[in-house]
């Protein structure tokens, strides 16, 4: 009864945002390893890029439940260009404000939010970009993390 219920409310936070991909050019999300998501274990996107002219903003998702342990939430993120050339960015997401309370969208157990990863940027080059997430936390496998998203979008 309970995997049912996860599985609808799962259903209907995919619904919804499906729904909220306005301007949006790419989403994607991946499942994390249910016995933690480990150090080691990079979460990878590819994005093809067309337009080199337009101003995008790129956002990383992040799904997480109650039993995630900690305050916040610290990422590495390398974009390798089409040209092989790597940038790599360290980026801290809170999930819990400091009364306790869980911040972002939630619906049962599992909470949602967005961190803005750049805003207003120009792809340098057409071509294949690959995005490769990995958390920055002080423990090996790390619980209560249930997916990691990418989306790409036009910046208004």
């Amino acid at each position: 009864m309970i995997k049912q219920r996860i599985k609808i409310v799962l259903l209907l936070v995919v619904i919804f945002l499906i729904s909220c991909q306005e301007g949006s050019v790419f989403s994607e999300y991946q499942d994390l390893n249910t016995n933690g998501w480990k150090a080691t274990e990079d979460v990878e996107f590819k994005y093809n890029s067309i337009d080199v002219t337009s101003k995008m903003e790129l956002q990383i998702f992040v799904r997480n439940d109650e039993t995630y342990a900690y305050q916040n939430l610290w990422f590495f993120v390398d974009e390798v260009a089409p040209n092989g050339t790597v940038k790599t960015d360290t980026i801290q997401c809170f999930l819990v404000d400091n009364q306790g309370r869980w911040i972002g969208s939630g619906l049962g157990s599992l909470y949602y939010v967005a961190v803005k990863y750049r805003e207003n940027y120009r792809f340098s080059q057409p071509g294949e970009y690959v995005y490769r997430i990995r958390h920055g936390m002080r423990c090996d496998a790390l619980k209560g993390i249930k997916q990691v998203g990418l989306k790409v979008k036009k910046s208004e």
